[in-house]
């Protein structure tokens, strides 16, 4: 609770005294302009074309294919963002396909991952804790399915709730997947998808554990890919220095 507190007031102290602020998100924005009487300045995470070049290079982990079916979680969880409703829905599902089926996590949040699978119905899954990028694309690459905790409804809606900051979502939309989102419709995450017609994305408030099984059950046993879509890039001339 300190750290929580202390990380606040740090907030919303820099957000009011400093001269220039600069964010990946316009909502973010505009929640500061309520704190804060600097210049505020956005600019957009995309990736540029060497990134997704390099992208490319990376093979597909053989490690995730001891089950059939692989669903993946990749990132911080938060309390706000728990997987519960991920691991309710795979356990509702058919017992043949759950039993082959597997909850892959990597990232910082073991303990988060793990306290979260302990005591809930039986499921299989691996944490393979923090992974390099090369290790977690590939993971991505692998999977059936991709997961993002956007957001989980039980705490009740915010501002916040709705900002889209993580640079992680343009790997998974990189590699083509179905991504199952778990988060309001109105956030800007679901704004952008549809912006860019990434048709593989689906959202679900955390508490409809039947319908996020029924749509994981259609996408383990049709396998699809995005066709189509478009990315923005970061332009070759872009430079920092440029808005500071």
């Amino acid at each position: 609770i300190y750290s929580e507190l202390l990380h606040k007031t740090m907030e919303r102290y820099i957000n009011k005294n400093a001269f220039k602020i600069i964010s990946i998100s316009e909502l973010c924005l505009k929640l500061i302009k309520t704190q804060s009487n600097s210049q505020v300045l956005s600019i957009k995470n995309y990736p540029d074309r060497n990134y997704i070049k390099n992208y490319f290079i990376h093979k597909k982990n053989k490690f995730i294919h001891k089950y059939r079916y692989n669903i993946l979680i990749v990132g911080t969880i938060y309390k706000e963002c728990t997987p519960d409703s991920i691991i309710h829905s795979i356990s509702n599902l058919p017992r043949d396909i759950k039993n082959n089926t597997c909850l892959h996590y990597c990232g910082i949040s073991n303990r988060s991952f793990d306290n979260s699978i302990i005591n809930k119905d039986y499921i299989n899954s691996l944490n393979h804790g923090y992974l390099s990028k090369k290790g977690t694309i590939s993971l991505m690459m692998s999977a059936d399915i991709l997961i993002s905790l956007h957001y989980d409804s039980i705490y009740g809606s915010t501002d916040e709730s709705n900002i889209f900051g993580s640079t992680k979502i343009f790997d998974y939309i990189l590699s083509r997947k179905p991504i199952l989102n778990i988060g309001p419709n109105t956030s800007e995450l679901c704004l952008f998808m549809k912006e860019i017609k990434y048709d593989q994305f689906f959202t679900f408030s955390s508490n409809m554990v039947d319908a996020i099984s029924s749509q994981t059950l259609e996408l383990l046993l049709t396998p699809r890919i995005c066709k189509n879509f478009k990315l923005p890039l970061f332009g070759t001339d872009f430079n920092i220095k440029n808005l500071i």
